[in-house]
C-alpha cells in the first residue's frame, strides 16, 4: 500500500487502495472519516478498524503530517507558527487575526489552546 497525501485522498481512492488489499469496501470511509471527520492521522488510534488493516497504514506512511514546534504571540495577536513536518522540514506560517483581540478576550484564549 502506497499513502503519499493520507489527508488528501478521497473516499473512493481509499475504497481502491484498500480494495486491493482485501479490505470491504466499507473501511475506505472509516478511513476517510478517522482523517477528516475526527482529525486523526495516527492508525493506532483508528480503533474500529482492525488491527492489521492499522498495521498496514501504519507501514504505508499514515501519520501525523506535521506538529507545532512553537508558536509565539505578538502584541497585536499575530502568530507566527514553526511547523514541523515528518521528514525533518520545518516551515513558517503566519496567522493574521482579521479582528483585533483583547487580552482578556476569550476567543484568544481558544484560539491558543486550537493551536498547541
Amino acid at each position: 500500500m502506497t499513502v503519499p497525501d493520507p489527508a488528501g485522498r478521497f473516499p473512493e481512492e481509499w475504497q481502491a487502495e484498500l480494495a486491493a488489499k482485501g479490505e470491504p469496501s466499507y473501511r475506505a470511509l472509516q478511513v476517510f472519516q478517522w482523517i477528516h471527520k475526527r482529525g486523526e492521522l495516527d492508525p493506532e488510534k483508528m480503533t474500529n478498524l482492525p488491527i492489521g488493516l492499522r498495521t498496514s497504514l501504519a507501514e504505508a506512511g499514515v501519520a501525523q503530517t506535521g506538529h507545532v514546534l512553537a508558536a509565539p504571540r505578538a502584541a497585536d495577536g499575530t502568530r507566527k507558527l514553526l511547523v514541523g513536518l515528518a521528514d525533518g522540514t520545518r516551515v513558517e506560517c503566519v496567522l493574521i487575526p482579521m479582528t483585533r483581540l483583547d487580552a482578556g478576550d476569550a476567543d484568544a484564549a481558544a484560539a491558543d489552546a486550537d493551536v498547541r
